[in-house]
């Protein structure tokens, strides 16, 4: 079996989003180094009047500057996510559709919405017991989420196939 490991986890990462808003129990991670980012001086404002909304759904991001956001909180849930892809898409999004915004499309559903398209790129290798954990994590996901939209972060291959990988040149 072959395991997308960055998509996989974006994944989880968005399941878990779903239900810690759904229980409405938001674990905060304040980050160690906060994140600044350069913005449109529409995003920076939506932001300022928004301090709160994104407060209550486990973002801490707020007005520096200008034209400057800074993100100094995030759900726990996606801590291992592409943090700036993401708050970029959401403030580029909500900023597109602040007429529509948030009467027709609820924050929080936006950004569980957001989160399977920004995973972080996997730069450790996890040990057999970890990712023994995080497969048995995504195989129950699957079971319980039946009508997950996304392709399946795995794919299985033949024994065949994966002997060519070592076989001599």
């Amino acid at each position: 079996m072959l395991v997308d490991l960055p998509i996989a986890r974006a994944h989880l990462a968005q399941a878990r989003l779903r239900t810690a808003y759904a229980a409405g129990h938001i674990i905060r991670q304040p980050l160690l180094l906060p994140l600044t980012f350069q913005v449109s001086l529409q995003q920076a404002e939506w932001t300022e009047r928004h301090v709160q909304e994104l407060r209550k759904l486990g973002l801490g991001l707020h007005r520096l500057g200008p034209q400057t956001v800074v993100l100094r909180e995030i759900p726990a849930a996606i801590r291992e996510l592409d943090l700036e892809g993401l708050l970029l898409a959401l403030l580029a999004q909500l900023t597109r559709q602040q007429h529509i915004m948030p009467a027709e499309i609820p924050l929080g559903e936006l950004i569980v919405a957001l989160t399977a398209q920004y995973p972080a790129s996997t730069t450790s290798r996890p040990s057999l017991q970890e990712m023994n954990a995080f497969l048995q994590e995504l195989e129950n996901l699957y079971q319980i989420e039946t009508g997950l939209k996304a392709p399946l972060p795995w794919r299985e291959l033949p024994e065949h196939e994966i002997a060519q990988w070592f076989l001599p040149s």
